[in-house]
């Protein structure tokens, strides 16, 4: 037997170590490997729940997605949004008109967004 035999044997190749266990909003710690079998079979996950982040305008509480949606980060549908999306102003696109031989283009449209009427 080699040195490392203790280490990769069947019974037991890693250490256990303390964590938690989520199921749904519930969190339960699991203190050894009996425990962490016994939870996995009840449906306790490695997954904790989503984020709640306070809401500083309400007292209620709001998900991580609703607080992105609120900012403008991600559409009510959970896409994405992009700045390249939002219209431009008549005096963007003028300016974008004159400066390039081509109109409309993704490059004249990336230079009129970011153009100061």
């Amino acid at each position: 037997m080699g040195k490392f035999s203790k280490m990769h044997c069947a019974k037991n190749p890693f250490k256990f170590k303390v964590h938690k266990m989520y199921k749904g909003d519930e969190v339960v710690i699991a203190n050894t490997n009996k425990e962490h079998k016994d939870l996995g079979k009840k449906g306790y996950g490695h997954t904790p729940p989503p984020t709640k982040l306070k809401d500083l305008n309400k007292d209620g509480e709001i998900t991580k997605a609703d607080h992105l949606v609120k900012l403008g980060k991600l559409n009510a549908d959970g896409s994405k949004t992009s700045s390249y999306k939002k219209t431009l102003k008549p005096c963007q696109k003028t300016a974008a008109k004159r400066k390039f031989d081509v109109y409309p283009s993704a490059y004249a449209n990336m230079w009129a967004s970011g153009h100061k009427c």
